[in-house]
């Protein structure tokens, strides 16, 4: 196992010596409402605020920390089979991180380019960081706002924290990421398969929990499927920050299926 995942798994959060990464991907997507309350017949919702002081203050002034939170992340995937068991342990890290903030009042910060550290050093990836929150990280009009993670880079933490390798990516041609075809989603999801338009999908084909959504400029994941669309743990937009949407069936997102991608020995980390 590559030396990073070691130190990180190993209860060593320290990221006192990590920077704010330019601007690389984008965010805000459409077609998208709130989630109702319920996530799959569960408790979750969304808080009302978003962060925007550091995560460790703020947490301490809740009676809670840094660590608590690895922790509450670290228990999900252990509870769920551990490292590299496909939506069994990403559907449950998603659900509890966006969880464990909304039961102390806040949703972690969008930041377009937050989560785009590369492996093997996942900076950006292992855990939760004490600088989400603090207003250090600078717009492309050259403001600060709340550091935190952007559509993609939150998929890749979600992925990155059940275990799973997962390099560079952004969303749309025009910055080299994953377009709407089967060779751009292997290329970044080894093993997985280009879906399609969601509108096009029978109700037999629907997506599943641990699936991914995709625009030209946004991305999603998905952890539940109801009667009208699918249940998301979404990196939103700066307006929003990191919460719980519903897509609906017919709305003009691709999906891509992620079985594959979860299923193939070279992309989980303790393969390395």
């Amino acid at each position: 196992m590559n030396d990073n995942w070691v130190k990180y798994f190993g209860q060593f959060h320290d990221t006192s010596n990590e920077n704010c990464d330019t601007e690389v991907s984008g965010g805000g997507g459409g077609d998208i409402s709130p989630s109702p309350s319920g996530i799959d017949g569960g408790s979750a919702q969304n808080a009302s605020e978003i962060l925007d002081i550091p995560l460790d203050e703020f947490l301490e002034s809740k009676g809670s920390s840094i660590k608590e939170f690895n922790d509450a992340i670290d228990y999900e995937r252990a509870h769920n089979g551990g490292f590299c068991k496909g939506s069994n342990v990403t559907v449950p890290i998603a659900k509890k991180t966006i969880n464990f903030m909304a039961a102390k009042g806040k949703r972690l910060p969008y930041y377009l380019g937050g989560g785009h550290g590369d492996y093997p050093g996942y900076s950006d990836l292992m855990g939760v960081k004490d600088r989400w929150g603090r207003q250090a990280c600078t717009k492309s009009d050259g403001s600060y706002t709340a550091c935190g993670l952007d559509c993609t880079g939150w998929v890749r933490w979600i992925l990155a924290n059940s275990g799973y390798k997962i390099g560079w990516m952004c969303v749309g041609s025009n910055c080299g990421g994953v377009t709407a075809s089967q060779s751009s989603v292997n290329s970044f999801f080894p093993g997985a398969t280009y879906a399609g338009k969601i509108s096009t999908l029978s109700a037999n084909q629907r997506l599943a929990p641990g699936d991914i959504l995709f625009s030209s400029g946004h991305m999603i994941f998905i952890i539940g499927v109801d009667s009208t669309g699918y249940n998301c743990a979404e990196a939103k937009g700066l307006a929003y920050g990191i919460m719980f949407t519903h897509v609906d069936f017919n709305s003009g997102y691709y999906g891509i299926r992620m079985h594959g991608y979860y299923a193939n020995p070279s992309n989980c980390i303790l393969n390395d």
